[in-house]
């Protein structure tokens, strides 16, 4: 079984005090009780074929149904929703309008929809979620997460506690590296001017200059010494990922 953590989330987006939402389902309960009917989900995707991997998941046990694909901006701002829960899957969280997945989050419950590489690079809206369906680790755990979320709990893989979570993170997201970026990255750790780098490589130094933009980009790196300091702590690791090397 899959090892987890699971937290009461009680925390407002804006820092104030704990959230209450009565989902529709549970109004309805006698003394706020939670019924076992299903739970209504509304979908957020920018992407048909993730909106269709993630509706295969939500719904293969039966206690869970998409009801709706709206659009964020429109559950924002509609004068009435219906759901219990809403996903938010990372396609929909490109350039998104962060006062827009606040209004949202006080409504209802919003659990974000994302790979382990991706996490980094929406962490801000992360933090505002009510939980997280990885769809490379925790999928099959759709409904259970979704049915958490609903009872304001929020459940994390055991990866997200660990020391080096932000390191483990970086190395998920090697994958998007070429070779010439994890050569550039292995001199990176060795202390290597943009120059030097450059004759070894055969280029010039302008496109080393964009090589080394690139791989802080993709690996959510500050600067090259960050970029450095990383290859060196994990050399071994990235040596298996990136075999080339």
């Amino acid at each position: 079984m899959r090892k987890v953590i699971a937290y009461r989330n009680t925390a407002q987006p804006d820092g104030g005090s704990p959230r209450h939402r009565t989902s529709p389902a549970e109004r309805a309960k006698p003394n706020g009780s939670e019924g076992k009917g299903r739970i209504e989900v509304l979908l957020v995707s920018q992407s048909h074929e993730e909106a269709q991997r993630l509706t295969r998941a939500i719904e293969s046990d039966g206690s869970c149904e998409i009801v709706g694909r709206p659009e964020l901006h429109t559950l924002a701002y509609a004068a009435r929703v219906r759901g219990d829960v809403v996903v938010v899957e990372h396609s929909a969280l490109v350039n998104i309008d962060i006062n827009q997945f606040v209004l949202v989050s006080r409504r209802l419950p919003v659990v974000v929809a994302l790979t382990r590489g991706t996490l980094l690079g929406v962490a801000e809206v992360v933090a505002l979620s009510d939980g997280l369906l990885f769809t490379d680790y925790n999928l099959d755990m759709a409904c259970k997460i979704l049915a958490l979320a609903r009872r304001g709990y929020c459940l994390l893989p055991r990866f997200l506690g660990t020391e080096h979570v932000i390191d483990e993170l970086r190395l998920s997201c090697l994958a998007q590296l070429n070779e010439q970026d994890t050569r550039v990255l292995e001199k990176l750790g060795r202390g290597l001017s943009n120059k030097t780098i450059a004759t070894e490589l055969g280029v010039s130094e302008a496109a080393v200059k964009a090589l080394v933009r690139s791989i802080l980009q993709k690996l959510h790196l500050h600067n090259r010494t960050e970029a450095g300091v990383f290859y060196i702590r994990h050399e071994d690791r990235i040596g298996e990922i990136a075999p080339h090397l």
